[in-house]
């Protein structure tokens, strides 16, 4: 009886110090666009039908250095699959915030999450990439994410810096697109891009 109590009460813990990396990140990815011309670190270049990485590459979080985040804040404690040598981080960035549009464009940052955690329970499986395709349907993505890490959900950041605990399927709404909460909707066509063009 009391074993699971404790791992309930160690589990929330641990999604607390989670949800604190992500408020950290988020002040890290805000101080940065007030100093570096409004946008967020830029590792995608072309167009969201047809884009390609920079070269050399630069992962999201590695200009923070430049506003002094601490790289620690990039391991949730529950994510078994955290391989900092490998770049395998918690956290994975939204793609269509990456391409050097200016955030203060957003007309509901509260409502467009940035950052998700990174799918894969084991350092085996962890997730390679550093981004998901959020202006593609959530079915080509959504295995990069991880949708259970704590309990029956995970920590999203929003681009309005706070954080919150979610169930995967509130994140990416009902049918209509303009409730998926991953894919910005004022940047994009208005309809779903295409999966697969994604040049390394």
């Amino acid at each position: 009886m009391l074993l699971p109590a404790l791992n309930r009460a160690r589990e929330r813990a641990r999604s607390t110090s989670c949800l604190n990396n992500l408020r950290q990140t988020g002040l890290a990815l805000s101080m940065y666009a007030d100093g570096f011309g409004g946008v967020y670190p830029v590792v995608h270049r072309g167009t969201y039908d047809h884009h390609h990485e920079l070269e050399p590459a630069v992962e999201w979080f590695q200009p923070l250095t430049e506003v002094d985040y601490d790289l620690d804040y990039l391991h949730c404690p529950s994510d078994m699959g955290f391989d900092d040598e490998n770049a395998r981080q918690s956290y994975i960035m939204n793609s269509m915030l990456t391409f050097g549009r200016k955030i203060a464009t957003l007309r509901r940052a509260s409502f467009y999450i940035v950052l998700s955690e990174r799918g894969g329970e084991t350092k085996e499986s962890a997730v390679e990439h550093q981004c998901y395709d959020a202006m593609c349907e959530p079915h080509a993505w959504e295995q990069n994410l991880a949708q259970t890490r704590h309990g029956g959900s995970s920590n999203y950041l929003f681009a309005d810096g706070h954080a919150e605990q979610l169930a995967f399927r509130e994140t990416v709404g009902g049918e209509a697109i303009e409730e998926n909460h991953h894919y910005v909707f004022e940047w994009g066509n208005g309809g779903y891009y295409a999966a697969g063009e994604h040049e390394h």
